[in-house]
């Protein structure tokens, strides 16, 4: 496998120098930090977590004003950590209303800010900024989080995404292209479950017989249904399976294991932060000095994601009902555009060890299956092409008997109306769905708990 070693080796440190990065000096801080013994490790974090704050409160501009009404006193974290639980937990809907107000003033001015946007799957879609040396620390991580999987320099990665309409900038091609050789990645689209894509999609596979292979775990299970029916040899195909963007069933988890002999990795991350937490074949060596009695090895045995700590501090709030609570999280890189108890919208238990700490798997919005034209669609591509133009902030399939189904969606601007009309029939074709133009509000929840889904019946 020369090729894709000398990508890693060669082309990666070029790209890296090319776009002015520093990632894999970033990868060395952060193993440093994680082979540190985690009793003198937390308290680093700990301190961490005081200094970003204390910034927050003198050079952003939002924290500012919240933490004058307040009276908060940084250093006190370090005393004693629950007072930080005197911050009140930061939303989605405060950060659409903050906007600016949560970035540095200078940032934009003076550094080559990366923004992204939230996919809208726990809320409305919502702008977030990187500093540099934060999505440094955010490539950094994906790969320590490979590295935990035992992906290495002379192996490939195969990442199944949506296949997108419409044609892809150049530059945008540009910035890809560099993207896959430097990580030795293949790039495969599927925009649907029907037989066609899902023949596609194996035969990439067989062709590239790749190491990794990262996407929804729902478009994996389809693929493992589709092989196994048709008695196709899946076996050894690749080694491991990164479940990415949904919740992992165990149920998708065994059969996708059975069909392809693959080990499945579970992972969670967001746009906010990138990777937070990442479940582990190789676990450190144990340690003693702490009161928990979760090994390492143990962690490994029961799926648990171990948190990136150097990078975020995660805290999960009281649950009124189950053992997991809302999952908070605080950023303790990006200086430029700090998240200080931010709520992701998912729901985890964390766990602590004695050598780090962990999420004891992830509930979040399930993805559901919708028929349109006798097409079966995941509603994560439908998220992923509606996000792309950033003119939806969410949407949800509404199903009633004998009549015909339709797609209610949430704009940014109502002035956009008339081009989300374009880029619905543009994926499903003229006619396939009836549209609707709502609020959030309208949306229809469901259960007791009143969750929402992307697809209810009435």
């Amino acid at each position: 496998m020369l090729l894709p070693y000398l990508s890693s080796r060669v082309v990666f440190p070029l790209a890296e120098k090319l776009s002015v990065r520093d990632v894999r000096s970033r990868v060395r801080a952060i193993n440093r930090d994680l082979a540190t013994p985690w009793v003198e490790r937390e308290q680093r974090n700990r301190l961490r977590l005081a200094q970003i704050v204390q910034w927050a409160q003198h050079e952003i501009p939002f924290y500012r004003d919240l933490f004058s009404r307040l009276r908060f006193d940084p250093v006190k974290i370090l005393r004693d950590i629950r007072y930080l639980n005197n911050i009140p937990v930061l939303t989605k809907a405060d950060l659409l209303e903050a906007g600016d107000r949560i970035v540095h003033p200078d940032a934009k001015l003076h550094l080559n800010m990366q923004m992204s946007r939230t996919n809208g799957s726990t809320g409305a879609s919502l702008p977030v900024y990187f500093s540099p040396a934060a999505k440094d620390e955010s490539a950094a991580v994906t790969r320590i989080s490979q590295e935990w999987v035992g992906f290495g320099p002379s192996d490939q990665q195969l990442h199944i995404s949506s296949e997108l309409p419409g044609e892809v900038p150049r530059g945008a091609l540009r910035e890809e292209w560099w993207r896959r050789a430097a990580t030795n990645r293949i790039s495969v689209e599927c925009a649907s479950w029907s037989d066609e894509n899902l023949q596609a999609l194996w035969k990439s596979i067989e062709r590239h017989q790749p190491f990794l292979v990262q996407g929804h775990p729902s478009t994996l299970f389809h693929l493992a249904n589709f092989v196994k029916d048709r008695n196709l040899p899946a076996k050894g195909k690749f080694k491991v399976f990164v479940s990415t963007g949904e919740r992992l069933g165990d149920g998708h988890r065994a059969t996708i294991e059975k069909v392809f002999g693959c080990r499945v990795a579970n992972r969670y991350g967001n746009a906010e932060f990138g990777i937070v937490a990442h479940e582990r074949f190789f676990p450190p060596a144990d340690e003693t000095g702490t009161d928990s009695d979760v090994s390492p090895a143990d962690a490994t045995a029961r799926h648990y994601l171990q948190i990136m700590d150097p990078c975020v501090w995660v805290e999960t709030l009281p649950s009124t009902s189950g053992v997991s609570g809302p999952l908070v999280v605080t950023s303790l890189v990006n200086y430029a555009a700090p998240l200080i108890r931010y709520a992701t919208g998912d729901e985890s238990r964390v766990i602590k060890g004695r050598a780090g700490v962990y999420l004891e798997g992830v509930e979040g919005r399930v993805h559901d299956v919708v028929l349109i034209n006798g097409v079966r669609y995941s509603t994560s591509f439908v998220q992923d092409v509606l996000s792309r133009h950033m003119l939806v902030t969410d949407f949800q399939f509404v199903r009633s008997g004998g009549e015909s189904l339709e797609l209610r969606l949430a704009l940014h601007n109502p002035r956009d109306e008339a081009a989300v009309r374009g880029h619905v029939e543009q994926i499903f074709g003229p006619g396939a769905v009836a549209l609707g133009f709502v609020s959030r509000s309208q949306f229809i929840r469901v259960g007791r708990q009143q969750k929402f889904r992307y697809v209810v019946d009435v």
